[in-house]
């Protein structure tokens, strides 16, 4: 819980604060056609003064522990380094790695303010059938955690409420971006009888709208992950923002998860975020 109310750290701040501490996005970056793909949706926006951080980690070998120089994260030269376009205003592209498990490094990088990953895994957790480093940064986010599925820019952007802590957050990161403004905003509500929709829905519009954001909102009764699914199609969305609980795999064996029942059936990319507090 320390950890998680320490990285997370995407509400608004003074510009004082904002121009001593760039904000930090880390791209999960293993070389593949996944990792390509969630490179190419983070230039595809915006992020003025932001330091983006390459982050490649490369599987512990079986055997005596990692040398800690190895194990702590340091800079390195890949062979095709990321280099951004003048277009999304980044201030300096960083590429460190360490030898460490992806879900580690990723889920817990100093002070990161966005993670981005692609859709799928490869090597070792697939091996063991564990599932890619992006289902593990789903179910227990620290911060908040983008799957990014199409090289294009989040527009329109659906953004699921429930008025809980987890979605409330999801709301303040998504009215943070730095591409937000002039942006198409879903702001959608589903009643399932356990929230209370209008109320979501009320707190939300406000501070979108005072972001810049075009705000439209719907209200729908149904179970949560048929109607958000459906909406992504009604709505031609790129990005569907939700919160999480963060539910352990043993729990979600027994309760399942709608967040992640979106992120692998979202033809989109998908943003999950977590109240640091919960």
């Amino acid at each position: 819980h320390t950890k998680r109310a320490g990285l997370l750290s995407l509400g608004r701040r003074g510009q004082d604060v904002a121009m001593a501490t760039p904000r930090t996005l880390v791209l999960g970056d293993d070389g593949s056609a996944a990792a390509d793909t969630a490179w190419q949706w983070i230039i595809s926006h915006r992020w003025p003064g932001w330091r983006v951080v390459a982050a490649t980690a490369a599987v512990p070998p079986i055997g005596p522990p990692v040398e800690p120089e190895l194990a702590a994260l340091h800079p390195w030269e890949p062979p095709s380094p990321r280099v951004a376009p003048a277009s999304a205003e980044i201030a300096a592209v960083e590429h460190l790695t360490a030898v460490a498990d992806p879900r580690v490094l990723l889920g817990g990088f100093p002070g990161a303010d966005l993670v981005v990953v692609g859709p799928t895994g490869r090597g070792v957790l697939k091996a063991l059938h564990l599932g890619s480093t992006a289902d593990w940064l789903v179910e227990d986010p620290t911060g908040p955690v983008v799957v990014a599925r199409a090289p294009r820019p989040g527009s329109p952007v659906l953004l699921c409420v429930d008025g809980s802590a987890h979605s409330t957050q999801a709301m303040q990161v998504v009215a943070d971006l730095p591409c937000i403004a002039g942006t198409d905003v879903v702001v959608l509500a589903v009643s399932d009888g356990r929230s209370d929709p209008s109320t979501a829905v009320d707190r939300a519009v406000p501070v979108l709208e005072a972001a810049g954001a075009a705000v439209t909102t719907r209200e729908i009764e149904g179970k949560p992950t048929r109607v958000i699914l459906e909406q992504i199609d009604a709505h031609g969305a790129d990005l569907v923002a939700l919160g999480t609980r963060g539910l352990t795999r043993l729990r979600r064996m027994f309760t399942g998860s709608t967040t992640s029942a979106v992120t692998r059936g979202a033809p989109c990319s998908v943003m999950v975020v977590s109240a640091p507090e919960a």
